[in-house]
């Protein structure tokens, strides 16, 4: 879907998975709250994140590869009322900044 960030925000009763795509984030799918905690803490582990620490921000990284193509997750959980929100900023690895010519 060629999506920018991926967003996990956790509600009261369901967490919302969403893709910004073309500069809209849009939803892809919920799921319920008591699953969440686990997701969390995949996420936290791939990005060397504090496992403990549920109540400061924090930011990470995990590098991945799909079809010969790098990418970089820039990763981020912030606390909230019901849960860690987590946002993955994607970024290709392969794509090069254009010079002034081309920008």
């Amino acid at each position: 879907m060629n999506a920018s960030d991926v967003h996990l925000e956790p509600e009261e009763t369901r967490v919302r998975l969403r893709y910004r795509v073309d500069g809209v984030l849009r939803i892809i799918l919920e799921y319920p709250l008591t699953n969440h905690p686990q997701i969390v803490a995949r996420y936290k582990i791939l990005g060397n994140l504090k496992m403990d620490e549920t109540r400061k921000p924090q930011d990470g990284r995990i590098s991945h590869s799909v079809d010969e193509k790098m990418f970089d997750l820039r990763l981020s959980t912030l606390p909230t009322v019901h849960g860690e929100k987590v946002v993955m900023r994607i970024v290709d690895k392969t794509k090069k900044v254009p010079d002034l010519v081309n920008l």
